[in-house]
């Protein structure tokens, strides 16, 4: 560990709740290394373009489930 992973904001438990979700409005990142980075990325729940993306995820799918539903006809 480096001297900037002690200042990184999601090593700060005060941004996680309930050790799960990372909620930090004063991180610019909508995708964050999760506190262990080998497990993966998780999404910040305190950024407002999040919301942004998770809509766009959830219009993906349900274009995608239309557009089987039209063609399975």
């Amino acid at each position: 560990m480096n001297s900037s992973d002690n200042n990184d904001p999601r090593n700060n438990p005060n941004n996680w709740v309930w050790g799960v979700f990372y909620v930090n409005k004063d991180d610019s990142r909508v995708l964050v290394p999760k506190r262990i980075a080998a497990l993966g990325w998780t999404l910040n729940f305190g950024n407002k373009r999040t919301g942004l993306f998770l809509l766009g995820i959830a219009f993906v799918i349900a274009l995608s489930l239309r557009v089987a539903e039209i063609f399975s006809k």
